[in-house]
């Protein structure tokens, strides 16, 4: 069974090669609940990504979010693996 922290240490790093700004998004006090683990940004596109493990789901606040920010015209998706990623990120 691969890791969550697995797929997103390769995305962050297959983003990175190809010149994305890249942050994780850790939780805390201080922070809205339920954003995404991962903000790409590239060209002026911010592409929000949850990282799920191949068996795992989002959340209905993770799932509400990602419908939020699509609304504000980001691109954000869920994704379980690096190739669902860079498909996401137009790669």
């Amino acid at each position: 069974m691969v890791k969550e922290s697995t797929i997103v240490n390769a995305i962050m790093k297959r983003a990175r090669s190809l010149g994305f700004w890249v942050t994780k998004i850790h939780g805390g006090n201080y922070q809205r609940s339920g954003l995404p683990d991962l903000l790409c940004i590239k060209g002026g596109r911010a592409f929000w990504l949850e990282v799920k493990r191949p068996e795992g789901k989002p959340t209905k606040l993770q799932l509400h979010t990602i419908a939020e920010l699509q609304e504000f015209g980001c691109i954000a998706e869920v994704v379980y693996s690096l190739a669902e990623a860079e498909e996401v990120l137009g790669v």
